[in-house]
């Protein structure tokens, strides 16, 4: 498939043909399978689409399931900065942060994000339906969204784990006064800094298991085809995501490492306001790129502690062999 130019989604790619169009690796032992093309999309956010741009996904791409995997907050603050400016891309707020948010906007008032986080599995045949934001004119698009919070409660808790005490005291205090900024800043530079994006994917592993379930048993019902994976930048949540696919069906370590690179040059385009952005939380510049050695860390992990992908999809998260295979047939040619 030629590339896809939207006005105002970047970092936009179809995962199957970028796979598929990788140079072979002189240093795999496998032979890499041949990935069904037009199914698996990942980018980032969305939210300010063009007609054009949504006619894209819609009819030239035949998108039926879009999975949103940012936090409440960030629907928040998408919905505040949405207000369409000609040719201004949204704010991004950096991946892997955590939710620390107890507004209102985190899903009391808000029936979009209420209808869409789910913890119940008896809740994921009820989507035949859309859900709109009130007041709001429904969008044109009809693929069905599933919001699912892969950094959640578990997630930031977990982050919170790794502080000494006097650093959770001091970061509960700045919190329950008033100060969020201060509080994420702590967390940004004692915990998120050292956990590097590897560190922090592997937490998600570790604690976001109920939402990794929801997202296989989604992949694996064959009417939810072709899906859009996105997050924020659709680099490092979004690239977890695709790299436990991609592991799934046998691609190597170092594929999913050139795939999750390319999401370096497809958000060129933000990347000084996002530097602006990781700086007030306490993070890294590098933060904003992809991180060298990432897949590595990450999939050593899976295969090391977890005895590989299938084993932690299926002893950790509870997905069964058999959406497994499903999911496994909908991306093999």
């Amino acid at each position: 498939m030629s590339k896809i130019n939207f006005d105002r989604i970047l970092n936009f790619r179809d995962v199957g043909a970028t796979i598929n169009s990788l140079p072979a690796q002189s240093d795999s032992t496998t032979t890499r399978p041949v990935l069904k093309q037009g199914i698996l999309f990942r980018s980032a956010r969305p939210d300010a689409a063009t007609p054009h741009d949504i006619s894209l996904l819609r009819d030239t791409l035949g998108i039926k399931t879009i999975i949103d995997l940012r936090t409440p907050t960030e629907h928040a603050e998408a919905e505040k900065s949405n207000a369409p400016t000609p040719g201004v891309v949204p704010d991004a707020r950096p991946d892997a942060v955590p939710e620390v948010d107890t507004t209102p906007l985190a899903g009391e008032n808000n029936t979009s994000s209420k209808s869409h986080d789910h913890d119940d599995d008896d809740d994921r045949h009820h989507h035949h339906h859309h859900h709109h934001k009130p007041n709001q004119p429904p969008t044109p698009l009809t693929a069905i969204t599933h919001r699912i919070n892969l950094n959640g409660p578990a997630y930031t808790r977990r982050l919170l784990s790794h502080l000494p005490f006097p650093q959770k005291a001091k970061l509960a205090f700045l919190y329950v006064t008033g100060s969020p900024k201060p509080a994420i800043s702590i967390l940004g530079s004692q915990v998120m800094t050292p956990r590097g994006l590897g560190g922090l994917a592997i937490d998600t592993l570790l604690s976001s298991t109920k939402e990794i379930r929801h997202l296989f048993s989604l992949f694996s019902e064959e009417r939810n085809w072709p899906v859009l994976v996105h997050c924020s930048q659709g680099k490092d949540r979004t690239g977890l995501v695709v790299l436990l696919l991609l592991r799934l069906v046998g691609v190597g370590v170092g594929d999913v490492g050139r795939d999750y690179a390319s999401s370096e040059d497809g958000l060129v385009s933000e990347r000084e306001e996002k530097v602006v952005e990781l700086r007030d939380m306490g993070l890294p510049e590098g933060f904003a790129d992809c991180e060298p050695g990432w897949e590595g860390r990450v999939c050593g992990f899976l295969d090391e502690k977890e005895g590989g992908v299938e084993a932690y999809l299926v002893r950790r998260c509870g997905v069964s062999e058999g959406e497994l295979n499903r999911v496994k047939g909908r991306l093999v040619a």
